[in-house]
């Protein structure tokens, strides 16, 4: 028994020592970058009369690396992530094809995530792979539907929503990324591409202004969601 709690002190001991070594090593630092993204959450045939473009945003944030063992880390952060889409709906007449509607959506997260990463140290640099599960709560939100005059394409009518109790988007996205990078010195540089699994259409919301309310829907009921990919540098201070 006394063998037991011995060899279980000792493993205590040594669990604690890795782990004051490991919190030493832990490095704390900002990241900032590109941001493109858009709302094709299934493919796009699948939004009725709407074609969706890439929209070029941005993301910031502060973030900690804790190293494991065998070349994985944690980098556990917390950023500020603006993302958004363009989608135009047209009417087709012959071989003509007007745009009749164009819905501008851009959302400001602030969004936790948890990567995991794997790499190996080459001395001057590490390339490594990532997975990176993230769960974000929107904090701003600005919607603009124009719609057009079919005859001269002169805007009939446009309505601006900056307000989540107009809007009828959720509050809480939740998704994946995947990527790799390279670090060097103190700095890493990396690309990931996320997808988000929720939907940009909470049917639940109600919703005040038809024309916003019918566009949103349409653009967003099946399944959209905003993905992309991204491109980040980190600094590490400390």
């Amino acid at each position: 028994m006394k063998r037991i709690l011995l060899t279980a002190i000792l493993a205590l001991a040594s669990a604690a020592a890795v782990s004051a070594q490991h919190i030493g090593e832990t490095r704390f630092g900002v990241f900032g970058g590109f941001t493109s993204t858009n709302a094709q959450g299934n493919p796009i045939s699948d939004v009725k009369g709407f074609d969706a473009s890439k929209v070029a945003l941005y993301h910031v944030g502060v973030t900690a690396q804790l190293p494991l063992a065998l070349g994985i880390s944690l980098q556990p952060s917390l950023s500020w992530q603006m993302k958004g889409a363009t989608l135009d709906s047209y009417t087709t007449t012959g071989d003509l094809k007007e745009v009749t509607s164009t819905l501008n959506a851009k959302v400001g997260y602030l969004e936790l995530a948890a990567q995991v990463q794997y790499g190996l140290d080459l001395l001057l640099f590490k390339p490594y792979l990532l997975a990176e599960p993230f769960v974000g709560y929107a904090m701003s939100v600005n919607e603009t539907v124009s719609q057009f005059n079919k005859v001269s394409n002169a805007k009939e009518v446009q309505q601006q929503v900056k307000a989540f109790a107009n809007s009828a988007l959720p509050r809480v996205e939740y998704g994946l990324g995947i990527g790799a990078g390279i670090e060097f010195w103190q700095m890493q540089l990396a690309f990931k591409y996320f997808w988000n699994f929720g939907n940009l259409y909470d049917g639940k919301n109600y919703v005040t202004g038809e024309q916003v309310s019918e566009q949103v829907k349409g653009a967003f009921e099946n399944g959209k969601s905003f993905n992309g990919f991204n491109i980040s540098l980190t600094l590490f201070l400390f």
